[in-house]
C-alpha cells in the first residue's frame, strides 16, 4: 500500500515507538490523533523522555502513517492495522469517545 493513501471511511490504527520529544507535526501530517486518552497525556506532557528510554503511542488516522518520515524524527512505526469496518468500527469509536468523556450532542 503506497504512503498517504487516503482510506475513504477507513480508520487505520498504528503504534509508534521513540525517545525524546513526540513529533506533535506528525499527528497533522499524517491526519492522526490519539488511540486512547493515555497516548494523549503521553504526547502533551512537557517533562523531557530522554531519561525515560522508549515508549509506545498508540494512534489512529485516515490514512497510513508515512514509515520514513516517522523514521527522520526519531521514531519507529512497529505497526499498522486497519480498524474493522461496519458495526464493529462504529463500536471502537464509541468505546474510544466513551473512554475520552466525549458524548455525541454534548458541548
Amino acid at each position: 500500500m503506497e504512503p498517504n493513501k487516503t482510506f475513504q471511511g477507513s480508520i487505520i490504527a498504528f503504534v509508534v515507538e521513540g525517545s525524546g520529544r513526540f513529533p506533535i507535526d506528525m499527528l497533522r501530517y499524517n491526519q492522526a490523533w490519539p488511540a486512547t486518552v493515555q497516548a494523549g497525556i503521553d504526547i502533551t506532557t512537557t517533562e523531557p523522555h530522554n531519561d525515560l528510554g522508549n515508549r509506545t503511542v498508540r494512534l489512529n488516522a485516515t490514512q497510513q502513517p508515512t514509515i520514513g518520515r516517522w523514521a527522520s524524527f526519531g521514531w519507529q512505526v512497529i505497526s499498522i492495522s486497519p480498524m474493522p469496518n461496519g458495526e464493529a468500527r462504529e463500536q471502537v469509536i464509541k468505546n474510544a469517545a466513551r473512554s475520552a468523556g466525549f458524548r455525541r450532542g454534548a458541548t
